[in-house]
């Protein structure tokens, strides 16, 4: 068991402009590093004439890494008391879109996805088991250029168990990037995020 290490936090989405630059996403910490060793960040919000769409949240590592897959899970994978710094958490928040006019918006970032661990003697996945992050809204409005909101970064999903069987999903996917109004910029998708069944023997 985590013994009270998942907070679960993530990022929320940045907010989409009018007339103006879009909002960075909000930041996670203490998040698990992808299947790729890359952070589970939100993309960038489009950018809207001339003005520029939203960074993606950070998602910091703790001091300890984290890494929920392949061996390397094993070797850097911890538990903790719950401490502020033991805590599993998800991705960023994606960056909200850039609007050239006040008379359209950027659409807004997407949240990042959280955190699932299961454990349970028997898992038997015929549907789908997820943290993924959310979509980047559509850049709206009247007149002018709008981009898309970036997508949110992907969370993390744990299953231990000692069978696990099914043909079912496993995700921690990044959130798509959101369309462009005009001739505005579509919002990036998020990075994924990380996943690991552990069978124990």
């Amino acid at each position: 068991a985590a013994r009270q290490t998942l907070n679960a936090a993530s990022g929320a989405g940045g907010g989409g402009s009018s007339g103006g630059n879009g909002s960075v996403g909000s930041g996670a910490t203490n998040s698990s590093l992808n299947d790729t060793g890359v952070a589970p960040t939100g993309g960038k919000g489009g950018d809207g004439g001339a003005n520029t769409g939203g960074n993606g949240g950070s998602a910091g590592q703790p001091a300890q890494g984290q890494r929920w897959h392949g061996t390397t899970w094993q070797q850097q994978g911890r538990f903790s008391s719950g401490t502020a710094t033991g805590q599993f958490n998800g991705g960023s928040g994606g960056g909200g879109g850039a609007s050239s006019a006040a008379t359209c918006t950027g659409g807004g970032g997407g949240s990042g996805g959280g955190s699932v661990w299961i454990a349970a003697k028997t898992v038997i996945n015929n549907g789908r088991i997820s943290a993924n992050g959310g979509n980047g809204a559509a850049g709206f409005g009247g007149a002018g250029n709008a981009g898309g909101g970036g997508g949110g970064g992907g969370g993390n999903v744990c299953v231990g168990t000692l069978s696990y069987t099914g043909s079912g999903l496993l995700q921690a996917l990044g959130g798509a990037g959101g369309a462009a109004l005009a001739s505005g910029v579509a919002g990036n998708a998020g990075n994924a995020g990380s996943t690991i069944v552990v069978v124990l023997s």
